[in-house]
């Protein structure tokens, strides 16, 4: 049981070891195992009395903090969940997500106080989290409900559409997904793992885990740029995630040939996920990250993971276009439709099944149920269609050709995978990121671009360069240098927002 599990890793670890560093302050501030210990034992005594047990969804607006590690242990020990909300929600989201979660009341500190509104103080009374306990200081605790058994927590997808959706989290997904990292990664008690990806997605809560069940120390920070190298160079970290995004602003930030966070000898690890990234600007990771062992996950909010994959471990050189097989434990199958599976080498559906897949969706049990399905290949097993194409070779090594959603389909029935495009592009050292989809032009259907780039690219430049490599129906109509591209709240492309704004372009044209 996942409850039992944490609470012996929790005892393990001796009074002094370090269990969280806040590397937000200067010096860092260091809660030690005892401390968290003692922090967990006062969070859980109030949360108690305030009605709080079994079943409870508990939102949490705070910053990543000691203090919000330890009130997350007391909330998952007294059998409730948590969902660690953004500061990006608007209030009308967070409103309508905290109301789907009727909770007891919204867990905060001094900064998430400050983001509630009056009608939000009114109907979920704010709980300080404070050093030593909770406080009530608004209003009346309410009784809450009680429908979330077996959850660990809501964390969020907001896709290409920007509207976040709160994924409901098996305590049993939870604990897989953190054993898949710990094994995968060789993570040890003598790890200092660098959480740098917030609480409310799936890269950043598994790392409390994956540093709790091992006695790795869990540092804390929101740096970026050369203060990140900073926080690793002098914590001496040994491993950090983060997702595609990030890993594409960090690249371009710094010269080409100037190594990702300088001399930093402790770092022996970092994993990307959440996007597929251009095999190019994975090869621009390698090279300036020496010696570092590089992982790539695959997998999506509803599925936690489903592959782990040493991408630069010299084994793998040949399948540097692969995102690798199934983590152990579970099935990653290629499939044509419910009752069939894809042959090798055959683009299909990508598909899942395992202990990592979802409960549901907080207060859309609809959507749910067109993502859990079942395959006649796996009887009685919850199977997640990820809406990814793509195809596996016979060593069950998975390639992904594009989002379903996101094949361009040409007038005359040719696909173009926006992938291909993209990925052509990001070869390009000049190229920061891009983003290629389907619109329509003088009455057709065609690729368009937008591209993020360094200061002087012109779009004529970069159409040369894609004439050269790619199919002439994959070369872009339209080629849009834009100074930002739009991001969803999880810092993904938003897809739906860039192809609006393409074909208002062309139009205006």
């Amino acid at each position: 049981m996942f409850g039992e599990r944490l609470a012996t890793a929790l005892a393990t670890w001796p009074d002094h070891r370090p269990a969280v560093v806040d590397e937000e302050h200067t010096p860092p501030r260091v809660m030690t195992f005892g401390e968290l210990r003692v922090a967990i034992r006062q969070y859980r005594r109030r949360l108690a009395a305030l009605g709080v047990g079994p079943g409870h969804l508990v939102p949490i607006l705070a910053r990543q903090t000691p203090e919000s590690v330890a009130v997350i242990c007391a909330l998952l020990l007294e059998g409730a969940a948590f969902c660690f909300l953004s500061e990006r929600f608007s209030p009308h989201d967070r409103r309508w997500l905290i109301e789907r979660m009727d909770p007891v009341g919204v867990l905060v500190d001094e900064f998430g106080a400050g983001l509630l509104t009056d009608d939000d103080r009114a109907a979920f009374p704010p709980i300080r989290v404070r050093p030593g306990g909770l406080d009530l200081s608004e209003g009346r605790v309410r009784t809450g409900s009680a429908a979330f058994p077996g959850i660990a927590e809501a964390h969020f997808s907001s896709g290409s559409t920007g509207r976040p959706k709160a994924v409901l989290g098996t305590r049993r997904g939870l604990e897989h997904f953190a054993d898949v990292q710990i094994a995968g990664s060789g993570i040890t008690a003598r790890d200092r793992l660098l959480c740098i990806v917030g609480f409310g997605s799936n890269l950043g809560l598994v790392q409390i885990f994956t540093a709790l069940f091992t006695g790795a120390a869990l540092h804390l920070s929101r740096a970026r740029g050369k203060e990140l190298g900073d926080v690793i160079k002098r914590s001496g970290i040994t491993g950090l995630g983060g997702a595609t995004p990030m890993w594409t602003a960090e690249l371009a930030a710094r010269a080409d040939d100037e190594p990702l966070f300088g001399d930093v000898p402790t770092l022996r690890y970092i994993f990307t996920g959440e996007l597929h990234m251009p095999r190019s600007r994975l090869r621009q990771l390698f090279a300036r990250l020496p010696g570092v062992r590089v992982f790539e996950i695959y997998g999506q909010a509803e599925i936690r993971q489903m592959t782990h994959f040493p991408i630069n471990a010299p084994e793998h050189r040949h399948r540097i276009d692969s995102v690798g097989r199934a983590v152990e434990g579970s099935a990653l199958f290629i499939a044509s439709d419910e009752q069939t599976l894809a042959p090798v080498g055959t683009v299909g559906e990508i598909a899942h099944t395992g202990p990592g897949i979802m409960h549901g969706y907080l207060g859309q049990p609809e959507l749910a149920a067109t993502q859990l399905r079942t395959h006649r290949a796996f009887p009685g097993q919850t199977v997640v269609y990820t809406g990814d194409l793509g195809y596996q070779d016979a060593n069950g090594y998975v390639y992904i050709k594009s989002r379903g959603s996101r094949v361009i389909t040409l007038d005359d029935g040719n696909r173009v995978w926006p992938t291909e495009v993209e990925s052509a592009l990001a070869a390009s050292p000049r190229v920061v990121d891009a983003v290629a989809v389907g619109v329509r032009v003088d009455g057709r259907t065609a690729v368009a671009v937008a591209v993020l780039a360094r200061a002087g690219v012109e779009a004529a430049e970069l159409r040369r360069e894609l004439v050269r490599v790619l199919p002439a129906a994959a070369v872009p109509a339209h080629i849009a240098i834009w100074p930002e591209l739009p991001v969803t709240l999880n810092g993904k492309p938003a897809v739906t927002q860039i192809a609006s704004m393409l074909a208002a372009e062309i139009d205006g044209a």
